[in-house]
């Protein structure tokens, strides 16, 4: 009966511990997509206020043409970089959570394995 309940406890912490482990792993996704998002909103802001300044700035229509169209290329190249870092962590977060449901899928098997 001992043997049992022993065996019960440590199924249960491993249990918790694995979740803890899923937890830390979603929190990191979550932090780093979360920091994609506040430096995509960075990007637009920025650019909107370099538009601004560029509209009020520039007298000539030819040269107001070929600022626009600086910071047209000036921001296509960093929303493309954030997209790249974000799709990074997304290929990061599949490769992550799928080590964890590989790792625990085993654990059980091998916790209910006696019992079958």
């Amino acid at each position: 009966m001992q043997a049992e309940l022993n065996k019960i406890a440590d199924t249960a912490k491993t249990s918790l511990d694995s979740f803890q482990q899923l937890g830390e792993i979603n929190f990191t996704i979550a932090a780093s997509l979360m920091q994609q998002q506040m430096d995509m909103v960075g990007i637009y802001l920025e650019n909107s206020t370099k538009y601004l300044q560029t509209m009020s700035q520039t007298k000539d229509l030819g040269d107001l043409y070929n600022a626009q169209s600086k910071l047209a290329e000036d921001f296509t190249k960093k929303v493309i970089g954030n997209t790249s870092v974000t799709l990074d962590i997304m290929a990061d977060a599949k490769s992550k959570l799928t080590g964890w449901f590989e790792k625990n899928i085993d654990t059980m098997r091998t916790a209910v394995q006696p019992a079958a």
